[in-house]
């Protein structure tokens, strides 16, 4: 073997030839897995078919020799990226898609209707604290029904230095959860969608710093857009020095913008952390999220005594509870674990379009729901900010790999 690859003298050995027909079927429909009784695996073709490959297709053997430059280059070039996008099923992007864009659209609208509705307030703290429960149990019966007690305590209790290390993003993503509801009681929701897409600045700028991660020049150029975007609609939303005081309904958009800029830090910087301690480590993201969440729910309940403990105290834990606060929490819950699933079979170039969409439909049902004023302002600053997030994730001048979101911990707007 040693002398074959001698003889290559640094050269690539790749066999090829024409697709023949009978072959061709295995690329031109999609295929689907069947698990039978016995849990065997099979893979059936459907009748659909998929798009033409973005580039021709050959058949070849299962046994090749490449090189470092070869293997590099497939990782960097566009069209090889093109090509092994093309190979994933597009229903399941499609599918993807809806599934963040109705999360995303659902959870701002309904957030945004309860923390502005007149009368008794629920307990912002307390809604953190019960969805952080919910979402705890969810992914600890998961790892039950996947591999039992023993495995779940040994992987939490027994390795707790292991688990103490969650528990600086459990921390973040908690302040996260709390400052959301402040920015959504403080700022229309298209404003919130709009500007709180910085995040994707922050966590960049963060990867940089702390995982000494590199960006193209035109990935650069995207965050610039990108901040200057917001900037535009910010400039629409303060238009006047009156409007940077709390308004007639108490909401205050000066203190909305801070909310929402400390969310944007927090998430980059948990999200960065959250991917740093995660290299190395063999733990499933369940497990991750049975430890996020148990420090998430303590430090949900601590934050309850400190901001509202004398309301609880007089009023109880679920003062100002309605029907729609629990379709909030519920949404914030499991609609967090629907696209934590969902997530895995999207790229950057999914989940980019699936922020744009959300916060075009976002400010359209505004201007329907909440008598948004959509001006010529605000619509150039979100069309810069769309504009910027399709740019950066559709540059692969520099491989990056997609910094992973939390499920338990995970934002009440994604």
């Amino acid at each position: 073997m040693v002398r074959a690859l001698k003889l290559l003298n640094g050269q690539n050995s790749l066999e090829s030839e024409d697709m023949p027909d009978g072959k061709k079927v295995r690329w031109q429909y999609h295929h689907k897995v069947n698990t039978d009784n016995n849990y065997i695996n099979t893979i059936a073709r459907t009748e659909i078919r998929k798009t033409p490959p973005p580039i021709p297709v050959f058949s070849g053997s299962s046994y090749f020799v490449v090189t470092r430059e070869f293997v590099k280059r497939v990782l960097e070039n566009e069209e090889a990226q093109n090509f092994i996008e093309w190979t994933k099923d597009t229903r399941l992007k499609y599918i993807s898609v809806l599934t963040l864009v109705v999360q995303n659209v659902s959870v701002a609208l309904s957030a945004r209707y309860v923390c502005t509705l007149p009368g008794d307030r629920f307990l912002t703290t307390s809604a953190v604290v019960v969805a952080e429960t919910l979402k705890l149990l969810t992914c600890v019966f998961i790892v039950l029904l996947q591999n039992g007690c023993p495995f779940l305590y040994d992987s939490v209790v027994v390795r707790y230095g292991d688990t103490l290390r969650l528990l600086v993003p459990a921390f973040l993503y908690t302040l996260q959860n709390n400052l959301v509801y402040v920015a959504m009681s403080n700022l229309p929701t298209a404003t919130f969608q709009v500007t709180y897409q910085l995040k994707i600045l922050t966590t960049a700028l963060f990867s940089v710093l702390m995982l000494r991660r590199s960006l193209s020049r035109g990935q650069w150029g995207s965050l610039l857009l990108l901040f200057a975007g917001v900037a535009v609609v910010q400039v629409q939303q303060h238009g006047g020095p009156k409007e940077l005081a709390a308004d007639s309904s108490g909401q205050n958009p000066a203190v909305g913008l801070v909310a929402v800029l400390a969310c944007c830090v927090s998430s980059g910087f948990a999200c960065v952390y959250f991917e740093k301690i995660l290299k190395g480590s063999s733990a499933s993201i369940w497990v991750r999220n049975v430890q996020l969440g148990l420090f998430g729910t303590a430090l949900g309940m601590l934050g309850v005594w400190w901001k509202d403990g004398a309301t609880v105290s007089v009023n109880g834990f679920f003062f100002g509870y309605t029907p729609m606060v629990w379709v909030v929490i519920f949404n914030n819950a499991f609609g967090g674990l629907l696209v934590a699933v969902v997530v895995r079979y999207a790229d950057s170039i999914v989940k980019s379009l699936a922020m744009s969409f959300s916060c075009v439909i976002s400010t359209v049902l505004s201007v329907y729901l909440f008598d948004f004023h959509l001006d010529l302002l605000f619509a150039c600053g979100a069309g810069m900010v769309i504009g910027a997030l399709y740019m950066y994730s559709t540059l692969h001048n520099v491989p990056s790999r997609v910094v992973p979101t939390d499920v338990t911990g995970s934002e009440v707007v994604p």
